[in-house]
C-alpha cells in the first residue's frame, strides 16, 4: 500500500509540474491568449515642490560609481562600485569591504527618502539599509546625507 501512495504522489507532482510549465510557456509565448501586464509609471514619493521634484529626477538619472557610504576608518575601506536609485524609493548598491588587504564583495539594498530640497541639485536624504551582506554593516541601519548632484555622480556631506 505504501509504495502505491508514494508512486501516486510522485505522479501527481509530475503532472502539476508539467501544467505549471505549460502555463509559463503560454504566458511567454505567441498565441495571444495571455494579456501582457500593463506597466504603471512609478513616481517617487518626494516632497511636493519643484526643487524636490527636479532633485529626484536628477538623482534617478544617475548611476553613481566609486562612492564610500560611510567613513569606515583607517584600517577598513567600504566602497560602492555602483549605486542606483529607483522611482519606487528603493536603492541598490554593489561594492566591497576591504580589511587587512582582503577585499570581500557585497551588496546592499534599501529605501530612500528626502527632506524638501534646498535647490534642484541639493537635498538632505535618508537611506535605510533593508538588506546587506557587507561585513560590519547591519540591516536597518539609517544613513543621512546632504547630497549634491554633480555632472558625474554626487558629493555628500555625512550627517
Amino acid at each position: 500500500m505504501r509504495p502505491t501512495i508514494l508512486l501516486l504522489s510522485a505522479a501527481a507532482l509530475l503532472l502539476m509540474s508539467a501544467d505549471a510549465d505549460a502555463g509559463r510557456k503560454k504566458k511567454k509565448g505567441g498565441d495571444g491568449d495571455a494579456a501582457a501586464p500593463a506597466t504603471a509609471d512609478v513616481t517617487p514619493d518626494v516632497p511636493d515642490d519643484k526643487n524636490s521634484e527636479k532633485f529626484a529626477e536628477g538623482l534617478l538619472s544617475k548611476t553613481i560609481q566609486g562612492f564610500a557610504p560611510i567613513d569606515a576608518g583607517a584600517n577598513v575601506r567600504f566602497m560602492y562600485n555602483e549605486l542606483s536609485f529607483s522611482p519606487d524609493n528603493t536603492w541598490k548598491a554593489s561594492g566591497y569591504v576591504e580589511m587587512m588587504g582582503e577585499q570581500m564583495e557585497c551588496t546592499e539594498i534599501g529605501v530612500w527618502s528626502m527632506d524638501p530640497a534646498e535647490s534642484a541639485t541639493v537635498a538632505t536624504m535618508t537611506w535605510k539599509v533593508e538588506r546587506t551582506d557587507c561585513i560590519n554593516q547591519n540591516n536597518g541601519d539609517e544613513r543621512r546625507y546632504r547630497v549634491t548632484l554633480q555632472a558625474e555622480g554626487i558629493s555628500v556631506a555625512y550627517r
